[in-house]
């Protein structure tokens, strides 16, 4: 039911076979792609990009796959990401960490836009926007 949206007693053989080829196949792909696009953008933008995610839950590909970059400049930590593919502003999850060293180096300044609702009407997509300050725990 959560990959489908449909019961097991609904789906036809023929629906479970194309949905678990479907879904497995580009998930492997999006996967592979990733942790190549990662390592290359590590090593072309000296560090700047430290990560790239790319999440796909299943249907068109466009509308559901999650796209997460993460990027650091000094200590600065940036994170983008979201349902970004059709509408990149609109739709992206931003944040940025900035270490605040007077007191400690474990406490963060973070500002963050989050985009809830993967809609791509605007009517059915609520952002937030906040401002914390964190304490990191290293282990």
């Amino acid at each position: 039911f959560i990959i489908s949206g449909q019961f097991s007693s609904e789906i036809t053989g023929q629906q479970r076979a194309s949905l678990l080829g479907t879904n497995l196949g580009l998930g492997l792909a999006t996967n592979m792609i990733a942790g190549t696009l990662s390592e290359s953008l590590r090593r072309n933008t000296y560090g700047y990009v430290q990560s790239v995610d790319v999440l796909y839950y299943g249907g068109q590909f466009d509308k559901s796959a999650d796209v997460r970059v993460t990027g650091q400049i000094g200590e600065w930590v940036i994170k983008y990401g979201g349902n970004v593919i059709n509408d990149p502003i609109g739709n992206a999850n931003l944040s940025l960490e900035i270490p605040i060293k007077i007191i400690t180096r474990n406490l963060l300044f973070s500002v963050e836009r989050k985009v809830e609702g993967l809609e791509s009407t605007n009517e059915q997509r609520t952002s937030y926007n906040s401002a914390k300050i964190l304490y990191r725990i290293s282990f």
